[in-house]
């Protein structure tokens, strides 16, 4: 049964990792959902540049010059492109559908309030590849006793199905969430539960700075109260990506 839901996919200037790209789209593919790509212009960004105070020294002479608008709207514009096209190239393949939409924001501001229905993906940024390392463990989940814990558990459940995962790790605030876990019953399926611990806002930032997971699930509603600015410099080096699911709908097939 295709869900007709779409996963919201943010794209700013620095575009996305092309392994994860592959990544997502195989993701979307398991679970049968569409992608919306949003390919984002940054106001505040483009709004510094205007600035008379801006400039940036030249390798030549150390001379000092306006930076220009359009500079940056060219450099971003270029790592916009190449994602979309690559997008394009992976959906054609596996037939998952997919969609554009040009929008002013930022990454997560998107993804945190993205309508009904709808989930958010926040994918690795390329200069995050280069600290990966060995690959980490493919699946975790965030559980913190809310009302988003059956969606991220019925998603974590349909991927491990369809995906083939063994291992799952489970991060809560609980020494044993039962009335979450009950949904997982994926045959196999190793659920590893790592040290109990609090989820209020200075520990959710160090698990975005240490995301090692190559996805992570999480309930939307426990970024909500972050600090903006704390919050997007937490994600904008994470090794993992992030899949945020909404507590707000019944996932019958998959958030």
């Amino acid at each position: 049964m295709t869900d007709h839901r779409p996963l919201l996919v943010p794209v700013d200037d620095f575009g996305i990792d092309p392994e994860a790209l592959a990544f997502l789209v195989e993701t979307a593919a398991l679970l049968e959902r569409p992608l919306q790509v949003l390919l984002l212009e940054s106001a505040r960004l483009y709004g510094v540049a205007d600035l008379p105070f801006t400039r940036e020294v030249t390798l030549s002479g150390a001379d000092e010059r306006d930076l220009e608008r359009q500079l940056l709207w060219r450099h971003g514009g270029r790592a916009r492109n190449k994602t979309r096209e690559r997008l394009s190239e992976l959906t054609a393949l596996r037939r998952v559908g997919l969609a554009f939409e040009i929008r002013e924001g930022d990454r997560l501001g998107c993804v945190l309030r993205p309508g009904p229905g709808a989930d958010g993906w926040l994918a690795r940024r390329p200069a995050a590849a280069a600290g990966r390392g060995t690959r980490p463990p493919a699946l975790g989940v965030v559980l913190a006793g809310g009302r988003g814990d059956s969606a991220a558990v019925a998603t974590a459940n349909s991927l491990a199905a369809r995906g083939g995962y063994r291992d799952l790790y489970v991060h809560s605030n609980q020494p044993w969430p039962p009335a979450a876990l009950t949904g997982l019953a994926v045959p196999g399926l190793r659920l590893h539960r790592l040290p109990t611990t609090a989820l209020d806002p200075p520990a959710l930032l160090r698990l975005l700075r240490r995301l090692r997971n190559e996805l992570l699930i999480m309930p939307r509603e426990l970024l909500l109260g972050l600090d903006a600015l704390a919050r997007d410099q937490a994600m904008d080096r994470a090794v993992g990506q992030l899949l945020l699911v909404g507590g707000d709908e019944t996932a019958t097939v998959l958030p």
